[in-house]
């Protein structure tokens, strides 16, 4: 092997140690730049999507006294606002978390004993307190013996099933319905016809989804049609039958 050979090898080599040596501190120094980045706190904190919870309120929450925090922790403590659904949140270079939440949307709105409005449920039972917006267009439901929780969903089954099944009715069947109430034998409804007379529904205690759906077919062929008929009640509570009561009094054109 002649000088001039031996040289270009060693040449070679020497390019590719260089090369990964540069690489090795490119990497190196990426790594360093992140972990930098991830070690600096978030001492402010930008919030998007708020309706009904206060930035203060959200604030207080996430950052009480820490001086440090990481995004899924504070994440975590904003997720237990009762009106947060959920929360995304990601701490940028600047010292400050953005935050993008979305807020429990109301199906119901829960009386007390005394008639006064009490809290909001959510599709998934869990109840939000009233707030200075709150302005929803929602059935009420009365009867209810469970007091307000931040964290937690209404313990009751047949309300639980009534939060998620009005989640799966169109908006005419919601329009419908302008009251509920819980009772020993379950779920009843309350619907205004002509005349500001109000009809009775028994839904029961389960299957209130496809109870709901049969409402709308028999309200669409028996009642509209038939405005003559002073139904009082319709139970829905018998597989493969409605049951109705009319009011013995009709109203007779003089």
């Amino acid at each position: 092997m002649n000088v001039r050979s031996h040289s270009r090898k060693f040449g070679s080599l020497d390019r590719r140690l260089g090369a990964a040596l540069c690489a090795a501190m490119i990497v190196a120094g990426a790594t360093f730049g992140i972990s930098w980045v991830q070690k600096q706190p978030c001492t402010r904190m930008d919030v998007r999507g708020l309706s009904q919870a206060d930035s203060a309120s959200i604030f207080r929450l996430a950052m009480p006294t820490d001086s440090f925090l990481v995004s899924a922790l504070v994440a975590d403590r904003i997720r237990r606002h009762p009106w947060v659904r959920s929360a995304a949140v990601a701490c940028y270079p600047s010292g400050t978390f953005h935050v993008r939440i979305h807020e429990r949307t109301p199906v119901l709105l829960a009386i007390d004993e005394a008639g006064h409005a009490a809290f909001f449920i959510d599709p998934a039972g869990f109840m939000m307190p009233l707030t200075m917006h709150s302005m929803f267009d929602v059935p009420l439901i009365s009867g209810l013996r469970s007091t307000y929780h931040p964290i937690m969903p209404v313990p009751n089954p047949q309300v639980l099933a009534l939060a998620k099944a009005l989640t799966q009715v169109d908006s005419d069947t919601e329009r419908l319905l302008s009251e509920f109430m819980l009772t020993p034998a379950g779920i009843t409804a309350f619907a205004t016809v002509q005349r500001g007379k109000t009809v009775e529904i028994r839904l029961g205690r389960e299957d209130i989804a496809p109870r709901l759906h049969r409402l709308r077919a028999f309200w669409d062929q028996r009642v509209v049609p038939h405005p003559a008929q002073n139904f009082e009640m319709i139970d829905l509570r018998f597989e493969g039958q409605i049951v109705t009561r009319e009011d013995p009094i009709q109203h007779k054109t003089p």
